[in-house]
């Protein structure tokens, strides 16, 4: 730990010490420096498309053009609507060349969602891949196929010389507007500056992740910073970068396999991911590529991240804590294999970054006691898009700037994190103060998700977090609803609204929610949740015992799932395993039983686990199998 620039007065607080290098660079700027280096080399790889440093820029480049010839100019935003692809990238890299916005919209997000984040970021025009049905309610939007956009064959008017570009970007000039849950009932948009991001870039460089032609995987969604991360680390610095899909990385036997035949040395991987990995390198005995990787999102366990450091000796493990507000990584912790205890700390701030420990009256914590965690340093972002309300109450004024000194910033963030500082000077997560919670590694406000529910149903709402012996967290809808007939229907408005990662898996009807003497819901009280409550039985158009007879196949397939997804209640041919309550890698590890089971080869790649259901899983089985017995 140390305490560079923080007075002994102010006791809970953690410095991550000044950045080395502080000139400002735009990270988009560094790539097309890189590829104007290394044009030949290898910049992209997504299955058999590699796509070199000066093809990539030149993609990239005609985007910025066809943008900024259409007259738009910063801070306009631009919507990236495209699926994980090469042309994901080029979009992302075009968009910041133009000196635009870049606005990652996820083509899974309900219209509604969708809506929200188009009126709340004044978005005009959106780059597109293949689909396009989520704006056709939203007509005064300019789509822009992306794929012709890095051709040049949009037809624009005033055509924009190719010297102008990039655009010189000024360091506090908007660079990205990432949308998180909000707890207010609606998404709120982060947005991100140039200077911040340059700023995280050079800290993890301090911290030794130079990393010159190193191969990295894209795993995370382009709506999330942390693929920034994943982008511009390798791509900096003459690396490769090598997409992964959703097929890639939902198994995690499909992913173990990718990072050895990719030779991937530098990864991000989600908590949820890291003993599947490990046990997928045991098994097979292959050698594990990795040399650099990173952790966090939500507890990390310790006793996956020694399997791994096992595998291979040499591998730099860090966990990280982070919020988009503070761009990607606050604090981290390089992994001791020595720390006994389940879950590793979150470290220390990264440089650049003061934390403080802080009680409800902004005062410092001593070491050792909990507090609410407060992020300062000219890292933090512009606040949310279009609503300065909820700005000023999470980005405060600095009451120990002038204690500081010169390495202090006027501003800090309101986190809604709980920690302390271990005696070995390192933070440890402590919770939250509010409704916020980590669903499949990523970030939920259940004031979202409640105030969803109750326009659906037009009732008094509790949500809360489920979380079976497995692990594997879920959200609980508690409703004083007693107009059982109308419930079908008010969970189909409810699917029209939120993204499928924020749907309450169980939804629980009560005569009223308990209360203690101040009014609040007693949780205590609560009716205990079951897989009766599943939410997928209010869509069922017809009973089970209705239903048609099963087939071999899909008895079989039951059987399974009933072991896999542990699941009590009866399975109907028709029921989506999700909305069983199953998460991805659970689903995955069905398919992975199914097909040892029928002893068959399914085309995962094309399988969409959100839509498996025992009757799609077993058309796809006998397909096979006929297939098979044809050859």
């Amino acid at each position: 730990m140390t305490t560079i620039g923080v007075p002994d007065t102010i006791r809970g607080a953690l410095y991550g010490g000044p950045l080395d290098r502080l000139d400002y660079r735009p990270v988009f700027a560094e790539f097309f420096r890189q590829a104007q280096t290394t044009p030949t080399v290898p910049a992209i790889v997504q299955g058999d498309r590699v796509v070199s440093y000066g093809q990539l820029a030149g993609y990239a480049l005609a985007i910025a053009a066809t943008l900024r010839e259409t007259g738009l100019r910063n801070p306009d935003r631009v919507g990236v609507c495209v699926e994980r692809c090469i042309e994901a990238t080029a979009a992302l890299l075009g968009v910041l060349a133009a000196g635009l916005v870049y606005v990652p919209v996820d083509i899974r997000n309900p219209p509604e969602r969708v809506a929200h984040m188009v009126a709340t970021s004044a978005i005009g025009t959106v780059l597109t891949g293949a689909t396009v049905d989520t704006f056709n309610d939203l007509p005064q939007i300019t789509l822009i196929p992306v794929a012709a956009a890095m051709a040049g064959e949009v037809p624009v008017g005033n055509v924009v010389p190719v010297n102008e570009l990039p655009v010189a970007v000024e360091p506090d000039t908007d660079a990205y507007v990432i949308y998180t849950s909000g707890t207010t009932g609606v998404p709120k948009g982060v947005v991100g500056r140039h200077r911040q991001f340059t700023r995280q870039l050079d800290g993890w460089r301090q911290l030794g992740y130079t990393t010159p032609g190193v191969r990295g995987a894209v795993i995370a969604s382009y709506g999330f910073d942390s693929s920034f991360l994943e982008h511009f680390l390798p791509l900096s610095s003459g690396g490769t970068i090598v997409v992964f899909e959703q097929h890639d990385i939902s198994d995690t036997d499909t992913l173990g396999e990718r990072l050895c035949d990719n030779a991937i040395e530098f990864a991000v991987l989600s908590p949820a991911l890291l003993d599947g990995v490990a046990s997928y390198f045991e098994r097979t005995g292959r050698r594990m590529p990795l040399r650099w990787l990173i952790s966090g999102g939500e507890p990390v366990p310790n006793d996956a991240l020694g399997r791994l450091l096992a595998l291979e000796p040499g591998l730099d493990i860090r966990v990280g804590y982070g919020t988009t507000e503070a761009t990607i990584a606050v604090t981290t912790h390089p992994f001791d294999p020595a720390d006994s205890s389940r879950f590793s700390p979150i470290g220390q701030p990264m440089p650049g970054y003061h934390v403080f420990l802080l009680d409800d009256a902004l005062e410092p914590v001593d070491r050792g006691q909990i507090g609410q965690m407060y992020v300062s340093g000219d890292v933090l972002t512009n606040g949310y898009d279009s609503n300065p309300d909820e700005t000023r109450k999470r980005f405060l004024p600095n009451p120990f700037a002038d204690s500081i000194g010169k390495d202090s910033y006027p501003l800090m963030y309101k986190t809604g994190d709980l920690a302390r500082i271990d005696p070995t000077g390192a933070l440890r997560h402590q919770g939250r103060v509010d409704s916020q919670v980590q669903v499949r590694g990523l970030r939920v406000e259940l004031g979202e998700v409640e105030a969803a529910v109750a326009r659906s149903f037009g009732a008094r709402v509790y949500c809360g977090v489920h979380q079976p012996d497995d692990g594997a967290m879920s959200i609980a809808a508690f409703v004083v609803d007693h107009d059982v007939p109308a419930v079908p229907a008010a969970v189909e408005r409810l699917y029209r609204e939120l993204p499928a990662h924020m749907m309450p898996s169980h939804l629980i009807l009560v005569d009223e929610l308990p209360v203690t003497v101040n009014d609040k819901v007693d949780r205590g009280r609560l009716p205990t949740v079951t897989d009766n409550h599943l939410l997928a039985q209010y869509r069922r158009t017809a009973p089970l015992a209705a239903s048609a007879a099963l087939t071999a196949t899909e008895s079989t397939i039951i059987d399974s799932a009933h072991r896999i997804l542990r699941i009590d209640i009866p399975i109907g041919a028709d029921d989506l395993f999700i909305e069983l309550g199953a998460h991805s890698l659970q689903i995955v590890k069905l398919v992975v039983d199914v097909q040892r089971t029928f002893a068959v080869k399914l085309p995962v790649k094309q399988m969409d686990a959100a839509q498996l259901s025992t009757r799609s899983l077993a058309e796809v089985v006998d397909r096979e199998r006929a297939s098979c017995g044809n050859r």
